[in-house]
């Protein structure tokens, strides 16, 4: 799934996919900065600011999306933008909106077990709670 149905600023929707044998590749357009990866990679001395600036930033993006019913389900430092200032999401391809039949706001887990939330795996729910574990 992508986040075709999610229309804020902030997410940006790959321009193509890619498939292979074995892998799935979403094509976006170029973010200057790179990603939150690359930010932390390169630059050992983040100014305090900016840091907090990326964690509001981070926070305030997520209660946009999960007041939308929407679980991201593979959020990673790769996944975070960066151009300027602005900071970006990416990477919805396993993301899931939650519907009136699923009542509990939970389903099961089906894959991204590298980044599952720590309660999930005992139990196999995924919530919106667990995007916030990283």
């Amino acid at each position: 799934m992508n986040a075709d149905f999610l229309d804020v600023s902030f997410i940006v929707k790959p321009i193509n996919y890619l498939k292979t044998q074995n892998n799935m590749y979403q094509v976006y357009d170029y973010y200057t900065e790179g990603s939150l990866r690359n930010l932390i990679q390169n630059n050992i001395n983040v100014d305090i600011k900016y840091a907090l600036h990326i964690c509001i930033t981070l926070l305030e993006y997520f209660s946009i999306i999960h007041s939308n019913k929407v679980i991201h389900r593979n959020l990673k430092l790769s996944s975070v933008l960066i151009k300027g200032s602005d900071l970006y999401l990416t990477n919805f391809l396993n993301s899931v909106k939650l519907d009136n039949k699923n009542s509990s706001n939970e389903i099961l887990l089906d894959n991204c077990l590298l980044y599952r939330a720590p309660e999930s795996i005992s139990t196999g729910i995924f919530s919106a709670k667990s995007d916030v574990y990283l």
